[in-house]
């Protein structure tokens, strides 16, 4: 055997049948390709220029941290068909808007459903893990009626994605201002005080998602139909889902002082 070819597994490491070998080989081939497609898709956010070894420990600590939000933000789309660009044409705003926005905050919405999901399957009933699987849910939702408008070029529907994004993102800045306010006695915050960083990184994520969005905005505006691109409303539902939700929780805090707590449980879910 050559210094270049391949390990092949003998008929004891294979079961003794050559085509659980293959499928072996032909998964691994897979997943090594998925994980090559993230470790690139990561590095382009974050550098310019094509993907070099690097012995870095803060690069991987950066890129590790993004392939584990983008890869299952892929994999949540495939099955929508929504795991490649949605176009052969794709530009590169809405290469940015599917791989740095949708695949980075789906991912980790996705995990944290599973998680609630396995909460409420194991744990019962509980109002704010409900709430959160909810908003999760509608959230990866919108999404995928993003990517789709997206794909057939309907810049009405793109565009209402994109102000839903930012309500979402300007609501849950107001949620955090409002429960670091309601809670200024520092007693509240010696445990809690990583939450507070934490939730703050994560709001300045997603407002920079909006300020990013900018580009796919001006570039819609200029398609020659964006006027006359019909409106699907169950489509523009679906797609402002999950800033109506946390539109909700604001109203219900304005409209009723002593529901304050039920809003900070849910914010916090």
């Amino acid at each position: 055997m050559s210094a270049a070819e391949p390990f092949v597994a003998d008929a004891a490491d294979a079961g003794d049948d050559p085509r659980s070998e293959t499928r072996a080989r032909r998964v691994s081939r897979a997943v090594a390709a998925e994980v090559r497609w993230a470790r690139d898709a990561s590095h382009a956010m974050c550098f310019a220029g094509p993907f070099e070894p690097s012995w870095n420990l803060l690069y991987w600590v950066l890129i590790l941290a993004i392939m584990a939000c983008v890869l299952p933000g892929r994999w949540v789309h495939i099955p929508f068909g929504q795991g490649g660009p949605v176009r052969p044409d794709e530009t590169a705003a809405e290469r940015i808007a599917r791989v740095n926005w949708v695949y980075a905050t789906d991912g980790p919405f996705a995990l944290m459903a599973l998680v609630d999901a396995g909460q409420l399957l194991v744990g019962g009933y509980d109002w704010s893990v409900s709430f959160a699987l909810a908003l999760e849910a509608t959230y990866v939702l919108g999404n995928v009626v993003f990517l789709r408008s997206m794909r057939k070029r309907n810049a009405l529907q793109v565009r209402i994605g994109i102000v839903a994004n930012n309500t979402f993102a300007i609501g849950m800045a107001v949620l955090l201002v409002e429960w670091a306010a309601a809670h200024r006695h520092a007693a509240y915050w010696d445990r809690r005080a990583w939450l507070l960083v934490y939730r703050t990184i994560l709001v300045l994520f997603y407002l920079c998602v909006s300020i990013d969005y900018a580009p796919l905005w001006r570039e819609y505006e200029l398609l020659p139909d964006a006027e006359s691109a019909p409106l699907n409303f169950f489509a523009a539902l679906a797609n402002a889902s999950a800033a109506i939700l946390v539109l909700a929780l604001l109203f219900t805090a304005a409209w009723d002082p002593s529901a304050e707590k039920v809003v900070f449980d849910a914010y916090l879910s």
